[in-house]
């Protein structure tokens, strides 16, 4: 999984304003500013003025810590479940990337 997150275009500094564009709304910037504030945030972060903005590789780690690949679930008769919305974008992330 690291390996996927290492090959997106995150540049080596960001702003937590650009994460949501940059996971691909899987976090949002609001959502990472709640988890900083608890402690459970990328360890590596600045403040600039008003902003915060994250170490690329630090953010990876963090954020490979946090993905779960879900499993396939059927539903009653033996059909399979609905794809949640992350394992739709996870399943997109890899494809794009000609992983799995």
């Amino acid at each position: 999984m690291t390996d996927l997150l290492s090959r997106m275009d995150f540049p080596a500094l960001f702003p937590r304003v650009a994460v949501g564009r940059l996971t691909s709304g899987i976090i949002q910037p609001k959502t990472l500013a709640n988890l900083d504030s608890l402690g459970l945030g990328p360890s590596k972060r600045w403040r600039v003025g008003r902003s915060i903005f994250y170490e690329r590789d630090s953010f990876i780690e963090w954020f490979a810590s946090r993905v779960k690949v879900p499993e396939s679930k059927t539903i009653r008769g033996g059909k399979p479940a609905p794809q949640s919305r992350s394992a739709e974008v996870l399943g997109y992330l890899t494809d794009g990337f000609g992983v799995g």
